[in-house]
């Protein structure tokens, strides 16, 4: 089985296990008021996703491009869904795209080319920082420390 074709019969798993949850606490969410009762299936969708370790699912998504299941929990079924119909789709057109015409890098190579072209530019990242800015300017301002000064005060 590929990885794709292995990805997408996880994803599957998980539905099924949802729909399995669900079904054995059919009792207390009717109990549940309507006006919540969409709300408490998602809860009990929720739960029974977060009992699965997604992360090598959400690394393949994101390679497709694709927003991973990381923020899953106001939709659970319907993301899942949305990610597995994703997943079908690319599979059955992979085996028909045109072969000579590739993108030039995949997501995980983006993101460290990305990484390492910052660094090269800003420098390392500042101990205990996250963000790093970058600020243009005219080329006048290299020699004009009164441009600088005002420009940053009006800024």
């Amino acid at each position: 089985m590929g990885r794709s074709a292995a990805r997408l019969a996880f994803l599957s798993k998980i539905r099924a296990r949802l729909q399995k949850l669900e079904r054995g606490l059919a009792e207390p969410l009717a109990a549940v008021h309507p006006s919540y009762r969409r709300s408490a299936r998602n809860l009990v969708h929720y739960v029974a996703f977060r009992r699965h370790d997604v992360r090598e699912a959400q690394r393949f998504l994101t390679a497709l491009g694709l927003a991973s299941l990381g923020h899953c929990e106001s939709a659970v079924v319907t993301n899942l869904d949305a990610s597995s119909v994703c997943c079908a789709r690319w599979r059955a057109c992979r085996s028909g795209r045109n072969r000579s015409f590739r993108p030039p890098v995949a997501v995980e190579q983006a993101r460290a080319i990305l990484q390492d072209h910052t660094e090269a530019l800003l420098g390392p990242k500042p101990h205990g920082r996250t963000a790093r800015i970058m600020v243009t300017q005219p080329a006048e301002a290299a020699g004009d420390y009164e441009f600088v000064r005002i420009s940053s005060a009006t800024g």
